[in-house]
């Protein structure tokens, strides 16, 4: 089938700037060689946008509170549906979790009311089960983890294809629905920005410093790094930690620092362009992801890619990129003496550190390309296709 012939509806959680950064662009750009594209996701700000280059993306207002947010995204990504299926045509709704596959099964059932049978495919990044409710303050956790849980089993066992980003992932799917045929590739990674990102290192700033970046939340083990950094400036006084995100948590780690009497060797920054986040990775000692649940921690590629040495949590998909003593160190979940001890090898041993770091950015090259991406969604339309004309 040609891509005139095809439909791909992406229901998305991410926002999105305004203009897109050049890595979503470059995302955008070669999705578009599918067919015709339809993104709906998130734009901060009080009002819709709908932009069409290079593909077309229905930009819904972030509007503050879940039970304003996600009836909005229900009902529009509903209408979406409607208006873009099409007979005769490959129609693809792409959800990029369960959550949002409820929206696409439910558009899958209205749609063949018209007798249109789109094609939905989930994709599964992460735990999904454990997100929601470490990410998230939610009213009565435990009934609404159970909830959620239940919701997104129910929905991955009524998609059509499922596609994973790591063996973690798929391990936890395969348990859940067997017959369903799974895709594995990772999520869209412009490495080309970090391999490519100019030396020298130490150029970002005049002091040593180890970094972080990721959302400000308990879930990602920011509390176990802050106490790990602590013990590891008793002899090393002079290094500092980066933390680069936002999250709900982020006044609670300010406070933690505070008491540590860290304020002054802490720093906070907001999220940037990939870019600038590039050059930041390459001037690290280090990037640490203590993570208590990844479903594989794309940051970790990205500083294997600009060569750096990276320590992160034994869980999730995280062991899948990182070896021991290879390119980096693993911990177990919560365990500040293991991060600090790990963090002080690296800093000890500048030698051991360089030459983690460039095992690193080889395997990030063998292994890693946009072209993996493109081929995994290239895989994912064939089995569509031929789900389509059955």
């Amino acid at each position: 089938m040609s891509a005139k012939q095809r439909r791909l509806i992406f229901l998305s959680g991410t926002v999105y700037t305004q203009p897109l950064s050049p890595t979503v662009e470059k995302q955008m750009r070669q999705l578009a060689d599918f067919g015709e594209i339809t993104v709906v996701g998130w734009v901060d700000g009080f009002l819709p946008l709908r932009l069409r280059d290079p593909v077309t993306l229905v930009l819904l207002p972030r509007l503050p509170g879940i039970g304003l947010r996600y009836p909005l995204f229900f009902l529009a990504g509903l209408v979406v549906i409607l208006l873009t299926v099409r007979r005769k045509a490959a129609n693809i709704l792409v959800a990029q979790s369960p959550y949002e596959g409820v929206v696409a099964l439910l558009g899958r059932a209205l749609a063949r009311l018209r007798r249109i049978r789109p094609v939905v495919v989930v994709e599964a990044h992460g735990d999904w089960e454990e997100v929601p409710r470490l990410f998230r303050r939610l009213w009565f956790p435990r009934l609404s983890a159970r909830i959620m849980g239940w919701t997104a089993s129910a929905v991955l066992r009524r998609t059509d294809v499922v596609r994973v980003i790591s063996d973690f992932t798929c391990e936890k799917v395969q348990k859940i629905c067997p017959q369903t045929p799974l895709v594995k590739f990772p999520t869209f990674t412009d490495l080309e920005v970090f391999l490519d990102t100019p030396a020298p290192a130490r150029a970002v700033v005049d002091f040593p410093y180890i970094l972080y970046v990721g959302m400000l939340v308990p879930s990602k083990g920011v509390e176990v790094l802050i106490r790990s950094f602590d013990r590891v400036r008793e002899q090393h006084p002079d290094v500092r930690l980066i933390l680069i995100g936002r999250g709900h948590a982020e006044r609670r780690f300010r406070s933690l620092a505070h008491a540590l009497g860290l304020s002054q060797a802490i720093c906070f920054l907001p999220p940037m362009t990939q870019p600038e986040l590039a050059a930041w990775m390459r001037a690290a000692r280090c990037l640490v992801l203590p993570s208590f649940s990844e479903g594989l921690g794309r940051v970790v590629l990205e500083a294997m890619a600009c060569g750096r040495p990276v320590i992160g949590s034994r869980v999730g998909g995280i062991p899948e990129m990182i070896h021991e003593g290879v390119n980096g160190f693993l911990v177990n979940i919560g365990d500040v003496e293991a991060v600090q001890d790990r963090i002080r090898r690296v800093l000890d041993d500048p030698q051991l550190a360089d030459q983690l770091g460039r095992n690193g950015r080889l395997m990030a090259q063998d292994l890693f390309s946009s072209e993996a991406y493109v081929k995994g969604y290239a895989e994912i339309i064939e089995i569509a296709e031929r789900l389509t004309v059955r």
